[in-house]
C-alpha cells in the first residue's frame, strides 16, 4: 500500500542540491518524434554536459559550448541557472514544475511514496487542465521521470560517482 508524505519533504529532497556529481543515461521522448538518449556528467554547481552523439552542450562555469556532429563549436552566452533539459532531473531548481512565471507546470500536494519512490502530481499551467507525475529517488535526490503528457523525461541510470576529468566515463 502507497504510504504519503507532505508536499515540504518533496521539495526539501529536490532542494538540498543532492546529488553534487555524476554521470547519468537520460532519455528523453516526445509525441511524435523518436526517443533521444542523452549521456550527462555533472560537478555542481556550474559543470556539466549533455551529449546525444548529434550534439554536445558543455557548461563550464559560466561559458557554454555547443558542438555539432560535424564539428562546429560555437560559444553561447549562458543565464544564470540555465541548465539542459536533459539535466533538469539532477538541476530541479531548473525544471519548469515550480509554478513560477515562465513555468509550465506546479507541484500538488499529497505526494506518496510507491516502491520506494517518491511520486508527486503536477499540473500545467499553460495550457491549463493537462496533468502528469514526477517521480522521485528519495535516497538519491533527484527526478528519475518526468512523465507529461506528450513529453518523458527519464533517468535510465546514474552513477553518483565524479566525472572522470580526463573524459567520460561512457
Amino acid at each position: 500500500m502507497p504510504m504519503t508524505t507532505h508536499l515540504g519533504h518533496a521539495i526539501g529532497i529536490l532542494l538540498d542540491d543532492e546529488p553534487r556529481h555524476g554521470t547519468a543515461s537520460v532519455r528523453m521522448e516526445t509525441a511524435g518524434r523518436a526517443p533521444v538518449d542523452w549521456a550527462v556528467e555533472f560537478a555542481k554547481p556550474g559543470t556539466w554536459s549533455a551529449d546525444n552523439g548529434t550534439e554536445r552542450w558543455v557548461r563550464d562555469r559560466e561559458t557554454l559550448f555547443v558542438t555539432s556532429r560535424d564539428g562546429i563549436r560555437e560559444e553561447r552566452p549562458i543565464r544564470h541557472g540555465w541548465v539542459h533539459k536533459a539535466l533538469h532531473p539532477f538541476f530541479a531548481a531548473a525544471a519548469p514544475i515550480w509554478g513560477r512565471r515562465g513555468d509550465d507546470w506546479r507541484l500538488l500536494e499529497g505526494p506518496r511514496l510507491e516502491e520506494g519512490m517518491l511520486i508527486v502530481g503536477v499540473e500545467s499551467l499553460k495550457p491549463p487542465g493537462h496533468s502528469g507525475k514526477l517521480v522521485i529517488h528519495p535516497e538519491e535526490g533527484f527526478i528519475a521521470a518526468m512523465l507529461l503528457p506528450g513529453h518523458e523525461v527519464t533517468v535510465t541510470e546514474f552513477d553518483s560517482r565524479p566525472p572522470d576529468p580526463a573524459g567520460s566515463r561512457r
